[in-house]
């Protein structure tokens, strides 16, 4: 991947703009320019929304007539994995199943610290432990395993939701770009160098933030965090 590459999609409150994907048969990891060579964001747009946990078939059915093409949903490691190296994926296999059986791309969005792998451990009793920074290793065994168990079912993986704001990540900027995403985004590389990684979902909720919004995607993208990236998110409210 190069930083010159990088393409950039705008998540709205319920609407994702994302870009399919051409599955490149090659033993090599698909490059950026590989995944966006055919990407419908050269022309013309492509829709998604974000599934709810009510996602019902029925529902799926109704919108799959409409223009919406991708699904984003969170994977949420706090619920995968509540004890160490035990994972229970049934929740997210069922979500999965339907999309692909009609069709979709998914897009998971990989979220939420155990409380017993924080890294901070007086931190593990917190009720925000969730949204605390993790143990590097505890969340690339994590990253690993569920980029393993979805490899050609999910088509791209969000790494983290807004991490500018406290109420979802406690840490830095920094913290996320050396923790959350570059840890995140070695593991997917080597497993499925077709899924496409998204980030950082920075977000806003007033108009006035938006030109500070720009600012903090430089920390974010330094010292190899854009080399870690396929698609800039942003949560626009």
């Amino acid at each position: 991947m190069t930083k010159l590459s990088i393409k950039v999609a705008i998540l709205l409150t319920a609407l994702v703009l994302a870009c399919p994907i051409t599955v490149v048969a090659s033993k090599k990891a698909a490059t950026t320019k590989e995944k966006f060579r055919d990407c419908a964001c050269q022309n013309e747009k492509t829709y998604g929304i974000g599934a709810g946990t009510n996602f019902s078939p029925r529902a799926l059915d109704a919108i799959r007539s409409s223009k919406i093409d991708w699904l984003r949903k969170e994977l949420i490691w706090s619920k995968v994995e509540k004890q160490p190296g035990q994972y229970d994926w049934t929740d997210f296999d069922a979500f999965v199943d339907a999309a692909k059986s009609r069709g979709y791309k998914v897009m998971a969005v990989l979220i939420d610290t155990p409380s017993w792998a924080v890294r901070d451990k007086t931190l593990a009793n917190s009720p925000d432990a969730h949204k605390q920074i993790p143990t590097p290793e505890y969340w690339r065994r994590f990253v690993t395993a569920a980029v393993t168990h979805y490899r050609n079912r999910v088509d791209a993986w969000e790494v983290g939701n807004k991490p500018n704001v406290p109420f979802f990540f406690s840490g830095s900027l920094d913290d996320y770009r050396e923790v959350i995403l570059k840890e995140a985004s070695s593991a997917i590389q080597k497993i499925d160098g077709k899924a496409i990684i998204v980030a950082p979902g920075l977000t806003t909720r007033k108009a006035a933030e938006a030109a500070t919004l720009a600012a903090l995607f430089k920390p974010v993208f330094a010292k190899g965090g854009a080399k870690a990236t396929d698609v800039v998110s942003i949560h626009v409210y």
